[in-house]
């Protein structure tokens, strides 16, 4: 489990500004700003600013860096 934990962090640590996620639902947005403690990405999906928690963003769309 913590291997896990430790996996995720770093999977949101590697994430920047500029990186396109690719969501199930919403389809290609870019990550437009990250929250200081690096737990709430702010990803723009044709136009509309979603906020998304970064932990389910590692496990459920895909990162394109």
């Amino acid at each position: 489990m913590e291997n896990k934990q430790k996996e995720l962090d770093s999977q949101i640590e590697s994430i920047k500004q500029g990186n396109m996620v690719i969501h199930p639902t919403y389809g290609i947005g870019i990550v437009n700003n990250i929250s200081d403690d690096k737990r709430k990405l702010y990803i723009n999906f044709n136009n509309e600013m979603r906020c998304l928690s970064a932990p389910w963003v590692t496990e459920h769309c895909q990162i394109v860096k």
